[in-house]
């Protein structure tokens, strides 16, 4: 017969493992706790059962020289945000094991102890990586007699890409700004000075038509899958003076993206 008895402190939560409830112990790293379960192989025990403080008893109707042994089983749970890297675990003594053998005419106890520590764990962190840090996005000539006709009017919009590739399933927002921001609500991108004057550039979402406004975050993709994926954006002219001079137009973005 034996009694285990979970000595770490507590997380303060559970984990559901084949229909039982498992508390979840400290492991000295913020963010990661451990579930314990116990098997006694040939001891009357067939099944993992939660060790919850100190009810965990096995008990066995084997004579002394029966074989039979302890399984423990231990899995890790994340039970809070834990930041990318590589944490160490420390010596953490999680069970105080006594069990005592029963033989006629006397009683055998003995006690053992089981540590974890010496190992580690490391966490990426679900995201994201860019493919290629500079889109180039080519606009084509446009005939300003044919579209730009007065202030508000709009080129036909040129859709272009921005490769991934993810680690997982996050969500991601996205953020464009620029100093040369013309309209921010509008998604107006300034023309370098020296071509083509009345005109900016407006930045739209997938579907050519949103805007994609400056300076705020934006859902732009609700869920990634892992491996590849593609933010899908638009560009276009748009008249913003009453007089269009043509020449070359050319105008710069950045974009920070957010993975939660």
């Amino acid at each position: 017969m034996g009694m285990a008895d979970a000595v770490a402190d507590r997380a303060g939560v559970t984990w559901k493992y084949q229909g039982e409830s498992y508390p979840l112990y400290k492991t000295g790293i913020d963010g990661v706790g451990v579930a314990i379960g116990l098997k006694a192989v040939g001891l009357g025990t067939a099944d993992w059962t939660p060790v919850d403080s100190s009810n965990y008893f096995w008990s066995s109707e084997n004579s002394y020289d029966d074989p039979g042994w302890l399984e423990v089983m231990l899995i890790y749970v994340s039970t809070g945000p834990i930041k990318p890297g590589t944490y160490a675990f420390p010596q953490t003594n999680l069970l105080n094991l006594r069990y005592a053998h029963l033989r006629t005419p006397y009683i055998e106890y003995d006690s053992g102890y089981m540590y974890i520590g010496a190992g580690s764990v490391t966490h990426e962190g679900l995201g994201c990586d860019l493919v290629d840090s500079e889109i180039d996005v080519n606009l084509h000539q446009v005939s300003a007699s044919e579209y730009l006709k007065g202030v508000g009017s709009v080129s036909p919009a040129e859709h272009f890409s921005i490769p991934l590739q993810c680690n997982g399933e996050v969500a991601i927002d996205m953020t464009v700004s620029s100093s040369g921001a013309a309209d921010a609500s509008k998604g107006l991108l300034r023309v370098d000075s020296g071509g083509a004057s009345g005109v900016a550039i407006q930045l739209l979402q997938a579907d050519g038509v949103t805007i994609m406004p400056l300076g705020e975050e934006v859902r732009i993709i609700p869920q990634t899958t892992l491996g590849q994926n593609t933010i899908n954006m638009a560009a276009r002219y748009y008249q913003n003076a009453s007089k269009v001079v043509v020449g070359k137009a050319k105008g710069t973005a950045q974009f920070t993206l957010k993975y939660r």
